[in-house]
């Protein structure tokens, strides 16, 4: 019972140093996720009441409970009390601000996410409901539907670049030993890098399956 009654305690309070620790698990496991969007941290509640005391608690394990990382969750700790391990979990808010990209104009699909046809705004944390795509992806990635002006660009709307369009010619290159020749292709679908796409050879009248290698350049399998 006496034991019982300490553990309870526990879940209202740490010690300074278990309190700096979790809230830099925290800030390091934000910062990482948030690593293209410029995050900056104000502050990390730990959701404990102060009042209450205990001793000879030793921090084992911390790790967020989900990954969200919405400004607000859970993070689950492993603690030793008395030589037995105890498992617990601790409400946190977090107050902080970041950059994020926003359609400056409709955005079509297929069509690429570019500096011409964004703007980046700074938002609180807190207002973001999905994952939105770092500042680096930036002319990068291409749309997956439809992106409304004015929409925020997260990434479940996007996708990877597309480096050869559909009715587009390009190069493909085709090996066959020590010998390498290269043709010209008329392209039959959009392709990201490595994606495998058919491809009609206008002088053979075939068509032939194409690993996309960069923009306008592929490789005949």
């Amino acid at each position: 019972m006496k034991k019982w009654f300490f553990f309870l305690a526990f879940l209202h309070v740490l010690w300074s140093d278990n309190i700096t620790s979790i809230e830099k698990k925290i800030k390091q496991d934000y910062e990482a996720y948030y690593k293209n969007n410029a995050l900056v941290i104000k502050g990390i509640k730990l959701l404990l009441d102060a009042s209450s005391q205990i001793n000879e608690v030793r921090l084992e394990h911390i790790a967020l409970e989900d990954e969200k990382f919405g400004g607000d969750g859970r993070v689950r700790i492993i603690f030793v009390f008395e030589n037995k391990k105890y498992t617990h979990s601790i409400a946190y808010k977090i107050h902080g601000d970041l950059k994020v990209v926003f359609a400056k104009i409709g955005i079509k699909k297929s069509q690429d996410i570019t500096k011409e046809n964004t703007l980046i705004k700074t938002i609180p944390l807190g207002a973001l409901q999905n994952s939105p795509i770092g500042l680096s992806d930036i002319d990068n990635i291409s749309a997956k539907i439809f992106i409304p002006s004015g929409g925020m660009i997260v990434n479940s709307l996007v996708a990877n670049k597309i480096l050869i369009r559909k009715n587009d010619s390009f190069l493909a290159i085709y090996k066959e030993g020590n010998m390498q020749i290269q043709l010209t292709l008329i392209a039959k679908q959009d392709g990201a890098k490595d994606a495998i796409i058919e491809a009609y050879n206008p002088e053979s009248k075939k068509t032939l399956r194409v690993r996309v290698l960069s923009n306008a350049m592929g490789e005949i399998l």
